[in-house]
């Protein structure tokens, strides 16, 4: 083998590595969040709240055996995505207020093209969990996080709670009352039974014998959130969804309060939220004696009730704080502000391919 095939097959292993890298999570700096003056802080103000960061990431795509209408389906459901918002409020010196708002983006044809007679969905957000669930480990909430829900909890505790949800027989239901359901299953008993997975034991907070803190939101359907609409425009200065002609649904709000500690900022706002996210047929039948409806001919978008689960976490990053160098940092070629836009990732695979390069040919 010659040096210059070794170094194209080099290469291409560490191309493709890089290309098939965990999704980041886009943030304030990706969305052009509004900046406070003098500050390089975020303002991102939707329906009179303020958040201060956010973290949006999309939804995976379903698994294509539940599929009925492949083309609607990627045209709608597979251009969801998942953002988190948080901020504060210091009102006493010794306490202060936490805020998290969750977000469906939704593309702009979700209305006309999701029929709610035949297809539904729900939310289940997991607002209190234990503080090892995050995707950097303990690192920066200056650096946009990366990771799936397999880093942050672990890969059998996402198959045990997709599989629970999925179990959940939603025959004869619809709309909100389903939700109510599937939340049942986790936060206590249920017809899967026992409500936590032991797969998930370590992720609970508490007696570590339920979930608690899971909130349940129709997304299609009887009572389903509905889009931010136009003439909000005065109480909204912000738009956190990705790309920016995607609609925008408030999910859930959260509040909580707590003292100016490390420890309580980091377990009120900067840890991840696993989000399921579980599209189902509608109909009036029985499921198929285990729990997971089929659509028995309603020509819905999905052919059973099938779970997806999101992990989102934010980063403080805005587009003034990337455009600030520390002391040090500034390079009259620009060098080291590229490096600094490019992400730790890129910088160690561009720093693979030049040694490489010397490698083969020095």
């Amino acid at each position: 083998m010659t040096r210059q095939t070794t170094l194209t097959l080099l290469l291409t292993s560490l191309l493709t590595t890089q290309t098939q890298a965990d999704p980041k999570i886009l943030t304030c700096a990706d969305v052009e969040c509004p900046i406070v003056p003098n500050t390089t802080s975020a303002n991102c103000t939707v329906l009179g709240t303020e958040y201060t960061a956010i973290g949006i990431l999309p939804l995976d795509p379903l698994p294509p055996d539940a599929i009925t209408d492949r083309q609607t389906a990627e045209t709608t459901l597979q251009g969801l995505s998942w953002t988190k918002a948080v901020g504060t409020d210091d009102f006493s010196r010794e306490e202060r207020r936490f805020r998290q708002g969750f977000f469906l983006g939704t593309p702009p044809e979700f209305d006309s093209l999701v029929d709610g007679t035949k297809t539904d969905a729900c939310a289940l957000l997991f607002t209190q969990v234990a503080p090892i669930v995050r995707l950097d480990k303990g690192g920066s909430s200056h650096v946009a996080p990366q990771g799936t829900c397999s880093d942050a909890l672990s890969s059998e505790c996402v198959a045990a709670l997709t599989r629970r949800a999925e179990g959940v027989d939603l025959a004869g239901l619809a709309g909100q009352e389903a939700c109510d359901k599937l939340r049942g299953e986790f936060v206590g008993g249920g017809e899967a039974g026992g409500g936590l997975d032991e797969e998930c034991a370590r992720f609970v907070t508490g007696d570590q014998q339920r979930w608690t803190g899971v909130r349940a939101r129709a997304l299609v359907g009887e009572g389903a959130v509905e889009a931010v609409g136009a003439g909000e425009n005065g109480t909204t200065n912000c738009w956190p969804v990705w790309p920016r002609e995607d609609g925008l649904r408030v999910v859930g709000e959260v509040e909580t309060t707590g003292d100016y500690d490390a420890t309580t900022l980091q377990r009120n706002l900067l840890g991840a939220t696993p989000i399921l996210t579980v599209f189902y047929p509608v109909n009036s039948n029985k499921g198929n004696g285990n729990g997971n409806n089929e659509n028995n001919g309603n020509n819905g978008l999905v052919s059973r009730a099938t779970a997806q689960l999101t992990c989102v976490q934010v980063s403080d990053l805005t587009t003034a704080s990337n455009e600030t160098m520390v002391p040090g940092e500034h390079d009259d070629n620009g060098d080291s502000s590229a490096i600094r836009m490019m992400g730790g990732s890129q910088v160690a695979m561009w720093g693979a391919l030049m040694a490489v390069v010397f490698v083969f040919w020095g």
